[in-house]
């Protein structure tokens, strides 16, 4: 039973970090919801239960975990780099419309005095 949930565990981390390469948070969510129950079951066994394959299975499920960690940072870091790059569109799309707005105004005025 064991060695099937963290089989089962580490098939859902090695989907999270594909969505999340992906950019596929639908499924993502989806893989989320997938493993909290595994997460519980597999918090009832302790150290001691662990047979020889289930070790393995486990470190290959925690260096997964450590990569899907790091996977999240790049995108959390890719996520920050992307909102500043909308922000400064914003700032220059708010002063190009000012700079349009003043040029618009300066036209009628010229052609107010012709």
């Amino acid at each position: 039973m064991l060695g099937m949930l963290l089989a089962r565990l580490r098939t859902i981390v090695q989907a999270q970090a594909e969505a999340l390469l992906a950019d596929d948070f639908d499924r993502l969510e989806v893989l989320i919801a997938q493993r909290e129950p595994l997460v519980a079951d597999l918090s009832s066994y302790g150290i001691t239960d662990l047979s020889v394959l289930d070790r393995a299975l486990a470190e290959q499920v925690a260096a997964l975990d450590q990569q899907l960690l790091a996977l999240v940072r790049e995108s959390l870091d890719r996520t920050g780099q992307e909102m500043r790059d909308v922000e400064r569109g914003r700032t220059a799309l708010a002063e190009y419309r000012r700079r349009g707005q003043t040029l618009i105004r300066n036209l009628a005025y010229l052609g107010q005095h012709e």
